[in-house]
């Protein structure tokens, strides 16, 4: 009886992965954009002599990116995986309930 034990082991860390992993991703790029928009903000406030070189350092700064191959990971892509996930289990679960009840 092993081999059962697999397909919840597979689902956990199905889990896992979709959850944690590519919502702290995502974390990374959302935090990094609203920590230089925050930055952006205070020197704005400021603008006196050194503020002008700030706020062109801080404009020439990029957010933090978690890149794979060419794509990053943004806000909506830990949902958009996890979409595409439970659209492919739900797909062949009904090829499969196709097939036993014909």
């Amino acid at each position: 009886m092993p081999g059962f034990l697999i397909f919840p082991l597979l689902a956990i860390d199905t889990g896992i992965v979709n959850i944690a992993v590519y919502s702290l991703a995502s974390n990374v790029y959302t935090k990094s954009e609203k920590i230089l928009l925050s930055l952006g903000n205070k020197i704005d406030q400021r603008k006196k002599g050194k503020g002008r070189l700030i706020n062109r350092q801080i404009l020439s700064c990029s957010a933090l990116r978690v890149e794979f191959v060419s794509n990053f990971f943004d806000r909506d892509t830990a949902l958009v995986i996890q979409n595409f996930c439970i659209d492919e289990i739900v797909s062949v679960s009904l090829i499969g309930a196709k097939g036993v009840i014909e």
